[in-house]
């Protein structure tokens, strides 16, 4: 190089410098990046089991808070001295001095009781409550269970929650009840509670919370050798749902018991489940084995302890989750685009293990043969 180009590469080296440095930055931000998201990858879709009730760990974003309706009461009183005064009765959970109000109704004894029953029949209709288009409350009845659908006015709309009771301990607060309104005293010493009101900032959607039928789906695991019984399993209108390089993987649905006895000498045994659990169209989980095994995983599901809470996300944001409590049991998705709308599948614990028994024994039944 010529000593007279030399004060031209230095300059040029300089000015290289701060480009050089930024182009290093950025690098740098691309790789912690990807780290980031190798990690949140590896993490699964899935945050691990706890059952600390939700006031004790970190809340996802959107995630709604299943608690327990406590000590539901009915507090009743006359509104007047005569023999004949209407009788006014709140069913109500919760602290006595911040409880919530589930129901309300007036009349005569035989009204009251009525009415509150009805409200708590297993095909009594939704009562959701909106203020200024946004939801104050909803009241749902399913499978054996009631929810209650509140905003959560400490996150700004941002959550729901959801209280949740069997009807059987509703109804039984409903009768004990009544039969204590002998020795009540006259309204100003007992006034009713009242509603509290919801949060002005409360932007929560009304939930999705369907009817369904509890159903098991049934799939079997064909080993690759046994192509002639695939085959016929297709034929007959079985759809294959995957392989592996040891079996072929055919869902059945309805026709499983009378392919499978023909198939097997012994099914029940002989045969590889996957039995899948579904609420409605919404698939709660499967187990595979012997039927007797898969059987029992899925039994499993229906016996989760209350304070079971099992929420997932995908990338630090609520996406849904199983939950257990106060002897309901709940399977909540929310909505894709993160909005707060969520979609709940709500059963008491005892009505899906009686469900589930009886969708059990039906195949089993079916499966044996004559």
């Amino acid at each position: 190089m010529k000593p007279s180009r030399l004060p031209l590469v230095l300059a040029r080296a300089v000015l290289r410098l701060p480009y050089l440095a930024i182009l290093g930055l950025l690098d740098t931000l691309i790789a912690l990046l990807e780290w980031v998201n190798r990690r949140l990858d590896d993490k699964g879709p899935t945050m691990p089991s706890t059952a600390l009730p939700p006031g004790r760990r970190h809340l996802l974003t959107n995630e709604p808070i299943v608690a327990a309706m406590r000590e539901p009461r009915l507090q009743t009183r006359r509104t007047g001295d005569a023999p004949d005064a209407e009788l006014e009765a709140v069913l109500h959970y919760g602290d006595d001095g911040s409880g919530q109000v589930l129901l309300q109704a007036r009349g005569t004894p035989a009204q009251v009781e009525r009415a509150l029953l009805a409200a708590l029949a297993p095909d009594a209709a939704d009562a959701p409550h909106l203020h200024d288009g946004q939801l104050a409350g909803a009241r749902y009845v399913r499978h054996g269970a009631c929810l209650h659908v509140l905003p959560d006015g400490e996150r700004a709309g941002r959550g729901l929650l959801v209280n949740v009771a069997t009807l059987e301990q509703l109804r039984a607060a409903v009768q004990k009840g009544l039969a204590d309104n002998g020795a009540l005293a006259p309204p100003a010493s007992a006034p009713a509670p009242s509603p509290r009101p919801m949060a002005a900032t409360a932007t929560a959607d009304v939930p999705a919370v369907p009817r369904f039928a509890v159903r098991v789906d049934v799939a079997v695991d064909v080993p690759l050798g046994e192509q002639a019984l695939v085959d016929s399993l297709l034929a007959a209108g079985a759809l294959r749902r995957g392989w592996s390089d040891s079996h072929v993987d055919i869902e059945l649905g309805p026709l499983a018991p009378g392919l499978l006895l023909q198939a097997y000498r012994s099914p029940l045994q002989e045969a590889i489940f996957r039995l899948s659990l579904r609420l409605g169209e919404h698939l709660v989980g499967s187990a595979t084995g012997d039927f007797g095994h898969a059987a029992a995983g899925l039994l499993a599901r229906a016996k989760r302890p209350d304070g079971h809470a099992q929420p997932a996300q995908e990338r630090g944001v609520f996406a849904g989750g199983s939950y257990a409590c106060n002897g309901v049991i709940l399977d909540i998705d929310a909505d894709d685009d993160g909005s707060p709308g969520l979609l709940i599948h709500a059963i008491a614990r005892d009505s899906l293990r009686a469900a589930l028994e009886e969708e059990l024994e039906r195949l089993r039944a079916g499966l044996t043969p004559p």
